[in-house]
């Protein structure tokens, strides 16, 4: 399915959005990751000094980082420089994936002179449905795989970055991602990065010993995260090299009927906080123009459109929601109710 993200902002007390016009204008909130409660010592993801036990460090807490990766060896790895061309070469339903996640030019600037390093900003872009490209970028990264047993999604995300200031330079705000698979993991071609992490109430369930935290990685780190449990954002330090890094979806116990996914950054609604069934989450006047992902799997849609007796429509929790959990409808109701049709024609009024 399409790669959702979101951040924390919003009006209303249920309900959050992500626009990706408005995220920008927002103040990123600051981790207290430093500053343990109580005296207590500050919480820290897994550090490995190898490969070898990943999978059972990463189960404790969906997160863990690996410094200094050892590389696998290839004549032509790849490189910060090669980065724009290799983006110039790309088809266009792969270069239409192009995304600036922290600024705006006031002028037209295309994502190769972007590339080039002489604008501070933040920048991605996936590979997926240029094959060629695809193959030929696998042969050169430093690592292709991070483990032999696991099912590594057909795409390699880009991340490139640039601050030559006198402070920190933030990425998109903080969020985490609906997803399927597993985790992700980012390798860090050059330069440094900071990520933040707080952990989702759903996390605290199974590792309830996390806490805010953050993790400084430097070229040649990996750290392998679980998007959809962890609250996340990054920083750039100030740096005279651009901060590029790779990243990877990845399933650990992958399953033969998985079907490809269409990799992207799609903006949404989601809930905030823990919302019980049968909750009115809006209504048509309070939010008007939202549109929500459906999904043919009963198990995924976890909201419904109703017709209040006032004859307007509202979107009410089917079932218990968790906090940070995208709104998705199934599709089968505009089929049987007509519910959705109905709003959706009064909307356009």
């Amino acid at each position: 399915g399409p790669h959702f993200s979101h951040s924390p902002h919003g009006a209303m007390s249920n309900v959050q959005q992500s626009t990706s016009e408005d995220e920008t204008s927002h103040k990123r909130p600051r981790l207290n990751s430093q500053e343990p409660k109580d005296g207590a010592a500050a919480f820290q993801i897994p550090t490995l000094k190898d490969l070898k036990c990943i999978q059972e460090a990463y189960a404790k807490c969906q997160a863990v980082h690996i410094p200094n990766v050892s590389v696998t060896s290839n004549d032509t790895p790849l490189a910060w420089k090669h980065i724009a061309p290799m983006f110039e070469s790309l088809e266009e339903a792969d270069s239409k994936s192009w995304c600036m996640e922290n600024f705006k030019p006031t002028t037209t600037m295309t994502p190769s002179e972007f590339l080039s390093a002489d604008y501070n900003g933040y920048g991605s872009f996936v590979i997926q449905h240029d094959t060629t490209v695809f193959h030929d970028t696998l042969q050169h990264l430093p690592i292709a795989t991070l483990h032999k047993h696991w099912k590594h999604e057909a795409c390699v995300w880009w991340f490139f970055g640039v601050n030559t200031s006198n402070e920190d330079l933030s990425g998109r705000p903080e969020h985490t991602d609906s997803v399927s698979h597993d985790g992700t993991w980012h390798y860090q071609l050059s330069g440094s990065k900071t990520w933040h992490l707080r952990p989702t109430e759903l996390l605290l369930e199974t590792c309830p010993q996390a806490t805010s935290t953050f993790v400084q990685v430097q070229q040649g780190d990996v750290i392998l995260l679980n998007t959809r449990l962890w609250w996340h954002r990054t920083t750039i330090p100030p740096q005279s090299t651009p901060s590029v890094s790779y990243a990877r979806d990845v399933y650990l116990n992958p399953s033969p009927k998985e079907a490809p996914a269409d990799m992207k950054n799609v903006d949404g609604l989601y809930a905030a906080n823990t919302v019980e069934a049968n909750t009115i989450l809006f209504t048509e006047n309070e939010l008007p123009n939202v549109e929500l992902p459906h999904s043919a799997a009963t198990n995924e849609a976890n909201c419904k459109v109703v017709v209040l007796e006032d004859g307007s429509c509202a979107l009410v929790s089917s079932r218990l929601i968790h906090a940070g959990e995208f709104f998705c409808v199934a599709e089968e109701q505009s089929d049987s109710d007509g519910a959705e049709d109905e709003c959706s024609e009064e909307e356009g009024n």
